[in-house]
């Protein structure tokens, strides 16, 4: 059974593959792994089916932790905000309103 092809501007020479710029520099590794990844595929379709199968997996595993994270860097931020606010009223006497959420533009 044939993996589903599409035609690529992408060249097949991993010396040419041009990747985003990446100013943090963390997939500098993913990369390397990937064009070393596509290089053993050697026109194998199972080869070609796993090797997507899993960086689809990969993508769908780095959605999960962007939506994990975000959750609880909200959680965090919320918990600064009820500390300094506590901080307030003990030092200084000051009630502060909780903050009004932001309603998205439409």
């Amino acid at each position: 059974m044939a993996t589903e092809k599409k035609a690529s501007t992408v060249p097949a020479n991993p010396a040419m593959v041009e990747f985003p710029r990446d100013e943090w520099g963390f997939t500098t590794e993913l990369r390397k792994a990937g064009l070393q990844a596509a290089s053993r595929i050697r026109g194998n379709d199972e080869k070609h089916k796993l090797f997507i199968d899993t960086i689809k997996i990969i993508a769908q595993h780095a959605i999960a932790r962007l939506e994990g994270d975000a959750a609880a860097l909200v959680a965090e931020i919320e918990q600064i905000a009820e500390r300094d606010a506590s901080a307030l009223h003990r030092q200084f006497g000051i009630t502060v309103a909780p903050a009004a959420e932001e309603k998205p533009a439409e």
